[in-house]
């Protein structure tokens, strides 16, 4: 019910977006600056699919890979879907033959509401995204990634710190308040 009601709930609908998660991103877009055309684009934890929804009626000349255990209804030849999960070796060994431009996580990982069970699978996706970045993302290339804080995010983040020239946490207005996420906003691969 209160989902109903939530003003980007609403504005998704009438706008024609798959989910309310797509004005996070273009929030993060409008003030980083993430986007452009000719890039080759990894959107982890995919489904819906609004935020490659987005990406692909911005832009022109782009190429995104989706990656999730759920296949999202995109039809459209620049987009192309692997049905995984980043926590799985082989999946992240299948992507470390590409090379993105762009890598986007809106993934969380299934939450049992056991704090310190949930707190141990959001470490474990965050490692396995900068992971990811470490191999699949070009030099100078930038990405953003969700995150749920919990006690050991500050370490976490200082790993992300040390591969990009800028690092900064930021949480979108489209954000619920009382919610724990925020995203990790990263420019500027150093190697």
């Amino acid at each position: 019910m209160k989902r109903k009601k939530d003003y980007y709930y609403k504005k998704a609908k009438k706008e024609g977006y798959k989910s309310r998660a797509v004005y996070k991103l273009i929030e993060i877009d409008k003030k980083y600056k993430i986007f452009q055309e000719n890039i080759y684009v990894l959107d982890i934890g995919t489904s819906p699919g609004s935020w490659s929804q987005y990406i692909l009626n911005k832009y022109k000349n782009v190429k995104i890979v989706g990656i999730d255990l759920i296949p999202p209804s995109i039809n459209d030849n620049r987009y192309i879907f692997i049905k995984g999960d980043i926590n799985d070796k082989n999946i992240r060994e299948t992507l470390s033959s590409y090379k993105f431009d762009v890598i986007l996580s809106d993934a969380c990982p299934k939450l049992t509401g056991i704090r310190d069970i949930d707190d141990m699978r959001m470490y474990e996706l965050l490692i396995n995204v900068l992971e990811l970045l470490t191999i699949c993302l070009k030099k100078d290339g930038s990405a953003i990634v969700k995150a749920l804080q919990f006690k050991e995010f500050y370490n976490v983040y200082k790993k992300y710190k040390k591969i990009f020239r800028f690092c900064k946490i930021y949480k979108p207005k489209a954000s619920v308040k009382r919610s724990r996420e925020i995203y990790i906003i990263c420019k500027r691969k150093r190697i």
